[in-house]
């Protein structure tokens, strides 16, 4: 998350707080944990059908 966060300019509390959150809403991204919000471990990766888009 700092790598993305770094590459765009925003900070990784942006990033988990307003981008990440509005694309899990879109479809775009799902968490890896979904039923455990603060996971220590969580993380984001893009849906299958949103990846076939790309």
């Amino acid at each position: 998350m700092e790598e993305v966060a770094i590459r765009i300019g925003k900070s990784v509390d942006y990033l988990k707080n307003k981008i990440f959150p509005n694309m899990v809403k879109m479809g775009k991204l799902e968490k890896r944990f979904p039923y455990t919000h603060n996971h220590p471990e969580q993380g984001y990766k893009t849906t299958d059908e949103y990846a076939e888009k790309l």
